[in-house]
């Protein structure tokens, strides 16, 4: 999608954070501790490399298996009125924040979307700058509230998700030290927050 025509650029903003939130019934109290302490994540993301809001989630894939040649192919499905575009990492996010894969396996994915894309992407930085682990998990952020407020997902489920998205939020500590220390302050906020949205979550999953 790196060589698809790409719209007005958009993807999760405080205000799109705060909306889902509210919608779950989380207290105002909490969506302002996440909300005040997002810009780490929201201005690493501005600076990504956008590409068409593929919308990536698994049920916006269809797979065939040929029934002679046992070959499968894959199509992206429900682009009808899609026209803005993401950072690229945000869009990766919404497949592989999903699905229950190890760290390990993320990685290897992660770099064989990185491969692809950079054969495709045109960027006024370098493709390094552009494209990041960095980034891919500050979006795993984003992407887990986004994930985590669907009305289909069970508590497991929800609660499985936002627990990645904290072990990610910790991981940039390894990818970039300079830039979590940075922005310490920022997200030990967002770290407290996740802690206190799985309470919630656990709390109405016994009540």
């Amino acid at each position: 999608h790196g060589k698809m025509p790409k719209g007005d650029s958009g993807f999760e903003y405080e205000s799109f954070i705060e909306s889902k939130l509210e919608h779950l019934g989380i207290n105002q109290d909490l969506i302002k501790q996440i909300s005040k302490n997002y810009s780490p994540i929201r201005n690493d993301l501005k600076k990504g490399l956008f590409v068409f809001n593929k919308d990536a989630h698994p049920r916006n894939w269809s797979i065939d298996e040929e029934e002679e040649s046992k070959k499968f192919s894959v199509y992206a499905i429900d682009l009808e009125g899609k026209k803005d575009s993401v950072p690229a990492e945000l869009d990766l996010a919404s497949l592989l924040e999903y699905v229950d894969i190890s760290l390990k396996e993320r990685k290897r994915l992660f770099e064989l979307y990185k491969e692809s894309l950079s054969k495709y992407a045109t960027s006024t930085n370098s493709f390094e700058e552009s494209f990041s682990e960095r980034r891919y998990l500050n979006a795993s952020f984003s992407k887990a509230i986004s994930i985590f407020s669907w009305p289909t997902m069970t508590s497991e489920r929800k609660i499985k998700i936002l627990t990645k998205a904290r072990e990610n939020v910790e991981k940039i500590k390894e990818v970039d030290d300079n830039y979590y220390q940075e922005f310490s302050a920022n997200y030990d906020n967002l770290l407290d927050g996740l802690d206190k949205i799985i309470d919630f979550v656990n709390s109405n999953n016994h009540q």
